[in-house]
């Protein structure tokens, strides 16, 4: 694989997660953990970027001091600064799955990307013990298993929430009051938005 120019390294989560991905179809150890670095930095470019969904026209660096990107750290701002967005974020993909737009409903798991991100870490950070001296097969093999699992369901999940409606498009939504009552599956609520007179243009925000 050869080593991308400062334009052609994408760093949007796709283009973290597409390099992760040509990475495991390389042998070595280096290229398993340079997929490893490669998947912690869509974990935080994702945080950062529903992060700025909910601030614009701030700029995120308004709300990160000490250029704290780590997940957890950017979900306590998200949740004190829109303790709504979660729910608004799952119910916009459910939206989008009435209208057509996705065929896709795999929630947004927040906390399993901040746990995502603390186990890659521990990884990463392993080799750098004074007193070890080789990786042990089951130590590269869990890595392995955590690299494959990890961005097998951050994809799944991107591709699922990659719009997200502003508060003001709920206004008078019948639909999102039951949502809101948590006494509806997701079924539920899609059967119901599909009958439900769906706007023909969506306002919502992409990642």
């Amino acid at each position: 694989m050869r080593a991308p120019s400062a334009k052609e390294y994408n760093v949007t989560t796709g283009g973290y997660l597409q390099r992760a991905e040509e990475l495991r179809k390389l042998d070595g150890l280096a290229n398993l953990f340079y997929a490893a670095f490669e998947l912690r930095c869509a974990l935080e470019r994702t945080m950062v970027d529903f992060l700025v969904l909910i601030t614009q026209p701030d700029p995120p660096e308004q709300y990160i001091k000490g250029g704290q990107y780590k997940p957890r750290v950017v979900l306590g701002i998200i949740r004190k600064t829109d303790p709504e967005f979660e729910r608004r974020l799952h119910y916009t993909r459910l939206v989008m799955q009435a209208s057509g737009v996705t065929r896709t409903n795999t929630p947004f798991d927040f906390d399993w990307v901040c746990d995502s991100h603390d186990a890659l870490n521990v990884y990463l950070h392993h080799q750098k013990d004074p007193n070890l001296t080789v990786l042990v097969t089951e130590w590269v093999a869990g890595l392995e298993q955590n690299v494959d699992s990890i961005r097998a369901k951050l994809l799944a999940m991107w591709k699922s929430n990659r719009g997200y409606l502003e508060s003001t498009t709920f206004a008078g939504d019948q639909v999102y009051e039951l949502f809101k009552t948590r006494m509806h599956s997701d079924e539920e609520i899609v059967r119901m938005l599909r009958l439900s007179d769906l706007p023909d243009s969506l306002q919502s925000r992409a990642l």
